[in-house]
């Protein structure tokens, strides 16, 4: 009777540990053969935990290799696959679902945040051959467009990756991505060490990248860089971004080149990545046409943008000094020429540390230029350098003369939510040399002085060819009758808000009695309100608020 028993408990325990084998001993036995497969020979760098194993399926979580606790590791991996394969010499076939890789302590919790509430979803299937080793096939989507690749190694230490993206942006048809990598995995002194290659460019355009990275025992350093990328309005990229972006009623055509680069690198240990970005633009030639029946265009030649570089660690970052030059920049009679400047920016403002261009044979400088992206406001003062007078009365065909000599002057303005220019007080004046001024016909402005008769007549006579000493401009905003800065009801920095132009000369005629001439004039109105109602009509500035 003990026989019978004793056959029946054995059978009986048989049975318990094979229905338990999926959940208990058969897990641990894997387990354990994973962790010695994947032991690096330094302690707590890889590791593997199976949940449930059988003939047909293995799920695993915490799988780490050659990665120190809190590092990057494979969350989650369900594994099904066919024993036959094997057997028939064929190899293991592998379907892997769900795969979740965990970038705790690598990335800013800002862009950890964005990466969750992006829609992605993949799926992985996997292969493994005696003689031509692993392979597998990537599909998935992200932001709506289709991603593809093909992963290969000859051995799980020697993984490359061919990848394609066909976006899917607003139905735009942008052009596809294509990606190749390939890394090298190797036993360090910290763990897994990882070298790694990558490229990827658009299809059909010159946008380009080319990157490599090292990781090993927490530890990381990387790189990207891009060639010398020629770029225009016709870009297959930049078209159609152009076209469902830009104003319809704004012609935009432009050329040129641009580079750029970004290093990564982060210590054993550190807290954050420490990185740096750069970008370059060189060659810059553009045409803005506003909308209008008689557009005139704003031209830009020879644009540069010095090397741009952005740098900090982790979330934190800092923008580097750069600066903007150009040959010419013009609009009509309006030209600049030379340009320089040079700028501080942060994420709330940017400011103009100095800035020059020659214009009407001098120059032009711009002082302390600070500009608040979230109110859109500034002040600055412009300053006006040894420039010729007659270049300058040449951008008012509306005057009927010539004028030589030389101009300084200070224009100090604010602009208020981007787009009201707010006159502030301001001169203009000849040097001590003199000059001459010649106007064909003085009789309006004689007339407007009310002046006549013979001393009208000879006023008139020296103004047709005057030799001056003194030519003064000078712009103030009208003081209220009792004295305060501004009229009575009315704001310093409204459109209605009038001002004075005043002009003085003083010289002598080169007619036959060689008539003094010493002229003050004053002018009130708007002038504020002018500036800005031109602003609008060439499409410089944005409209005036209902009831302004």
């Amino acid at each position: 009777m003990k026989r019978p028993r004793r056959r029946t408990v054995i059978w009986t325990t048989l049975v318990l540990l094979l229905a338990l084998f999926p959940y208990t001993w058969g897990p641990a036995l894997a387990g354990a053969a994973a962790r010695r497969r994947l032991d690096l020979d330094v302690p707590g760098s890889s590791s593997c935990t199976v949940d449930r194993v059988s003939l047909f399926r293995l799920k695993a979580r915490d799988i780490r290799l050659g990665a120190l606790p809190g590092q990057p590791r494979l969350a989650r991996l369900d594994v099904r696959y066919t024993p036959w394969g094997l057997l028939r010499g064929k190899g293991v076939r592998l379907s892997a679902d769900g795969a979740e890789a965990e970038l705790r302590d690598l990335l800013p919790p800002e862009v950890r945040e964005r990466l969750r509430s992006t829609r992605a979803t993949a799926r992985l299937r996997l292969g493994w051959n005696p003689s031509r080793g692993y392979g597998g096939t990537l599909e998935g989507e992200v932001l709506g467009g289709a991603l593809r690749g093909r992963l290969s190694a000859r051995t799980w230490r020697s993984p490359s990756l061919a990848l394609s993206y066909e976006p899917a942006l607003r139905d735009l048809p942008l052009p596809a991505l294509r990606a190749e990598a390939s890394a090298s995995l190797s036993d360090g002194t910290n763990g897994l060490a990882v070298a790694a290659t990558a490229g990827a460019r658009l299809e059909g355009s010159p946008w380009a990248v080319s990157a490599e990275a090292t990781a090993e025992g927490g530890a990381f350093a990387a790189k990207a860089r891009t060639p010398d990328i020629a770029f225009s309005q016709d870009d297959p990229l930049l078209a159609p971004l152009l076209r469902a972006f830009a104003p319809a009623n704004l012609g935009l055509r432009f050329s040129g080149s641009v580079t750029g680069s970004v290093d990564v690198v982060r210590p054993a240990g550190g807290p954050e990545p420490r990185w740096l970005s750069a970008v370059r633009v060189n060659g810059l030639d553009a045409e803005i046409v506003p909308a209008g029946e008689d557009p005139v265009p704003i031209v830009l030649r020879g644009g540069r943008l010095t090397t741009l570089r952005i740098g900090g660690i982790g979330a934190h970052y800092d923008i580097q000094p750069f600066g903007i030059r150009f040959a010419s920049l013009s609009r009509d009679r309006l030209l600049l020429e030379d340009g320089d400047f040079w700028f501080r920016a942060s994420a709330r403002d940017i400011l103009l540390t100095e800035g020059s261009t020659r214009f009407a044979g001098g120059f032009v400088r711009v002082y302390a230029l600070h500009f608040y992206f979230e109110s859109r406001s500034t002040a600055f003062a412009i300053v006006l350098d040894d420039l010729d007078a007659g270049r300058v009365l040449a951008l008012f065909p509306s005057v009927d003369g010539s004028v030589s000599g030389r101009l300084h002057g200070k224009i100090p303005v604010r602009v208020r939510n981007g787009a009201r220019v707010l006159l502030q007080d301001a001169y203009l004046y000849s040097s001590q040399s003199g000059g001459n001024l010649q106007l064909r016909d003085p009789a309006p402005l004689v007339s407007q002085m009310g002046l006549d008769g013979d001393t009208g007549d000879r006023l008139s006579r020296a103004l047709r060819d005057l030799d001056f000493t003194t030519l003064q401009i000078h712009h103030a905003r009208k003081p209220a009758e009792d004295g305060t800065a501004a009229p009575a009801g009315a704001r310093p920095d409204d459109d209605e808000t009038e001002s004075t132009l005043t002009f003085r000369i003083v010289g002598r005629g080169n007619d036959r009695e060689q008539t003094p001439v010493d002229i003050s004039a004053t002018f009130h109105g708007q002038f504020q309100k002018l500036i800005n109602t031109a602003l609008r009509t060439a499409g410089l500035r944005e409209r005036a608020p209902a009831g302004r």
